[in-house]
């Protein structure tokens, strides 16, 4: 069982918790936990400790505990008054009880009194923590101490060490919370804050700590510096802080010891737990305190990180980046023999990809071109040639001589299909006219009317939306798309759908066949150019598929296809379009 003080929530009781579950799950065997929490701070009365003692006895009636980890000196109190009454002789393991002058004489005064006790005790670190504000705040005058209780060790003892300063102490249970408000805005500017855990104020108003020491924080016009870890980061400098999660794991480690076999008697008490100076950025750059003031080894909690911190890849990324174009720069300037800075050249370098860009655009335009006139020439000079001498050569001649207009007329039908495919988005009057996709796809329907009627197919469409998209566009898309579903076909007669859904950025239309399907490995290399799923058929050039992933891309949308081979397929392709109009009727044939 873990026994905590406080309640579920409260930063401290949080810590411990974490520290004892990470390291027994780290130290011992699985082990069943069954953490309690006391909740003293906000129920502190006899009958609340008398109804939680019933409720563990009620609760645990049946069940026996290795060990017990009792967290602060309310839940270590409990069960030294009830152990014995609920768990019988079950070890003990304390962490967070407090000691400042004795003040845990009932556990560490004699040890023998109670071998079945054994633990790490909580050490307010107040003197370190008070030299160090004086340190950072050489014109202080006075602390003021704020804290719950009448309790006034801290400032006797701090007046014993500073007797040149004066020490006086807010009592937070003596006073409203506007009264405390009110004294804490009044103190002087030449003064540092010492604050101690408070919870309740004189009308028993139960805070957070988190609302305590925001509300202290808040209200103070000088630094305020803390005891506990809990306290950081709500709006104190710092200090050389208790930390809850460095006592849970000591006493995780205890409880793991035990239950390995080791006696409480074994283990004892320990002094010895570390309290670690810890800052909060925030507040240290609220009174300007510098970083190099803080002793060695500091923890700042809220510092702002480095852009390297957050983001290395990039760092290492731009650092790889700038090496290589250096070098691409160095390898220009001797080429050129010129000296440039880094950022002309880089501009340079883009005019430079500009200028390829046209050329590369100029040498397609010319190639699609200009060649098909000697191409078309060479095939019909072999045509005539073949005429003119036909019965005159052997065999091995003639085929050779066929084999040469071949593919002279084979050339021109690729120079052709690539003129198409250059300039299918040639002339476009961009995305201002608007068309009815329906229409377009009955004169698609119309000019490819032959081929249907010779394949016998049976074409539906359901309702066609009408979109920001070039007529003479679409209807290519249209053509290539029924010659892929008429040409790929297997004996039946072709049933082709055509539909359209309405998706987030516009249209997504389908074209679904029932013709011979299409591998997976299949389903990009078709749209490429000059890539045809048959290779059979010489007189195609498979340059459909892709003149339709041109036209479709000019517009920003996308196409695909889904298959299985022998069931048919399934084309998509997406046009942006943002407006919703009304779609056209049905086509069917």
């Amino acid at each position: 069982m873990l026994l905590n003080s406080y309640h579920q929530g409260y930063a401290w009781t949080d810590d411990i918790v974490r520290g004892v579950m990470d390291t027994l799950k780290a130290k011992a065997a699985p082990v069943n936990i069954d953490i309690e929490y006391r909740d003293s701070r906000r129920h502190e009365d006899s009958a609340a400790e008398y109804a939680f003692a019933l409720f563990l006895q009620s609760k645990f009636a049946h069940d026996r505990f290795d060990v017990i980890v009792a967290s602060d000196d309310p839940a270590v109190q409990f069960l030294i008054n009830h152990r014995k009454q609920l768990f019988g002789d079950v070890p003990v393991i304390f962490c967070g009880v407090n000691e400042y002058h004795g003040s845990s004489a009932y556990v560490s005064a004699d040890p023998a009194s109670h071998p079945w006790l054994a633990g790490v005790l909580e050490q307010i670190a107040l003197d370190k923590t008070v030299d160090l504000a004086l340190r950072l705040r050489p014109e202080t005058r006075t602390i003021v101490t704020v804290g719950e209780g009448n309790d006034v060790h801290y400032d006797r003892d701090l007046a014993k060490l500073h007797p040149d300063l004066s020490v006086r102490r807010i009592h937070t249970q003596q006073l409203t919370l506007d009264e405390i408000g009110e004294q804490v805005s009044a103190i002087p500017s030449d003064s540092i804050v010492l604050l101690s855990a408070f919870s309740r104020d004189r009308t028993k108003r139960f805070l957070s700590m988190a609302e305590s020491v925001g509300f202290v924080c808040a209200r103070s016009p000088v630094p305020v510096f803390g005891l506990n870890k809990n306290a950081l980061g709500y709006g104190i400098v710092g200090g050389k802080l208790n930390d809850g999660d460095a006592q849970g794991r000591t006493a995780g480690e205890m409880a793991a010891s035990v239950l390995n076999g080791v006696p409480p008697s074994a283990i004892g008490i320990r002094w010895d737990n570390p309290n670690p100076y810890e800052f909060d950025w925030r507040q240290l750059v609220r009174w300007s305190i510098p970083l190099s003031m803080l002793p060695a080894g500091s923890i700042v909690i809220n510092r702002p990180k480095s852009f390297y911190a957050l983001h290395p890849i990039w760092v290492w990324g731009g650092i790889l980046f700038t090496l290589f174009q250096s070098g691409a720069i160095v390898l220009l300037l001797l080429q050129k023999r010129q000296r440039l800075t880094a950022e002309r050249m880089l501009a340079a370098h883009a005019r430079q990809l500009a200028r390829s860009n046209y050329m590369l655009e100029q040498f397609a335009q010319v190639t699609a071109h200009d060649f098909q006139e000697p191409i078309r020439t060479v095939a019909v000079c072999t045509e005539l040639l073949g005429r003119s001498i036909r019965g005159t050569l052997d065999a091995e001649s003639e085929r050779v001589l066929g084999f040469t207009l071949g593919s002279a007329q084979r050339m021109h039908a690729m120079v052709r299909s690539l003129v198409d495919w250059v300039t299918a988005v040639d002339n476009s009057e961009g995305h201002s006219s608007v068309a009815d996709t329906g229409a377009v796809l009955k004169q698609a329907l119309e000019s490819r009317h032959d081929s249907i009627e010779e394949a016998k197919a049976v074409i539906a469409a359901s309702s066609l939306p009408a979109i920001h998209v070039q007529a003479s566009h679409l209807q290519r898309v249209w053509e290539h798309l029924l010659d892929n579903a008429l040409l790929y076909r297997d004996s039946r007669p072709p049933q082709i759908q055509i539909s359209a859904d309405r998706v987030n950025f516009g249209w997504r239309f389908a074209v679904q066949d029932s013709g011979i399907g299409i591998p997976v490995v299949a389903y990009e290399r078709i749209f490429g150019v000059f890539k045809r799923l048959d290779r059979s058929d010489d007189h195609r050039m498979g340059m459909g598929l892709a003149i339709c992933r041109r036209i479709v891309q000019h517009y920003g949308g996308r196409i695909w296809v889904e298959s299985h081979v022998g069931e048919g397929s399934k084309f998509y392709f997406t046009i942006p379009d943002p407006d919703r109009r009304p779609v056209s009727k049905k086509a069917n044939r």
